[in-house]
């Protein structure tokens, strides 16, 4: 559900016209090549420029989504979205929620809590919640504001059929608190490294581990 070109701000308006010109240009050159039965190496070069341009616009937006629409005044969103990179990297899978105005503990049973933790958020500690066998890394991690609340928490799953991906339990979990509260889940999947993010009932999956945001 990306947002459109009018929801944008207008720097980043004038930004993603220029990269979208570019890529014009850059398909206009492929083609050209490709008629002129250029070797298949220059062919397999021009269509790397045209996935790093699309990457670049593609992190322009996530980018603007995430400071405008998911998480506006937030300071500490580049130190959290790098350990979250961090994790994909390394292959940890993650389950991670960020409080905005609705309270978590609120719209989840107080059994399914966890553990509290009131820790400053830091990559480091995040990386070890998420260690694979750690007591907690089945669980979520809940954030409010720049510190961890609390680990190893049990989120509602969603009974939502989504027929074209297959989601697990960590997916499936995110989604489900997502259309309870107004409340931006990070999921990092164990097996493919992809990051997603829920947000009011959807999913957004276009993101990946190397993706450069635009603080």
């Amino acid at each position: 559900m990306p947002i459109s070109v009018k929801d944008l701000p207008q720097n980043l308006d004038i930004t993603l016209k220029h990269n979208f010109k570019d890529l014009c240009e850059l398909a206009w050159e492929t083609q050209g090549v490709i008629e002129a039965n250029k070797p298949c190496e220059e062919i397999f070069e021009q269509f790397t420029k045209i996935k790093n341009t699309i990457d670049y616009i593609e992190s322009l937006i996530l980018t603007s989504q995430l400071k405008n629409c998911f998480l506006p005044d937030i300071p500490y969103m580049k130190e959290l979205f790098k350990a979250i990179q961090h994790l994909s990297i390394k292959g940890y899978g993650a389950l991670i929620a960020i409080q905005r105005e609705d309270d978590i503990k609120e719209v989840i049973d107080v059994t399914h809590i966890g553990v509290q933790l009131d820790a400053k958020l830091s990559n480091r500690l995040l990386e070890s919640i998420f260690y694979p066998g750690s007591p907690l890394h089945d669980g979520a991690v809940v954030i409010k504001g720049d510190r961890i609340f609390s680990a190893g928490c049990v989120l509602p799953l969603s009974k939502k059929v989504v027929p074209e991906k297959k989601l697990g339990t960590r997916h499936m979990a995110a989604l489900g608190l997502s259309e309870i509260c107004d409340a931006v889940i990070f999921v990092v999947s164990e097996e493919t490294r992809k990051i997603t993010i829920a947000f009011k009932g959807e999913l957004f999956t276009n993101i990946h581990q190397g993706m450069h945001l635009h603080f």
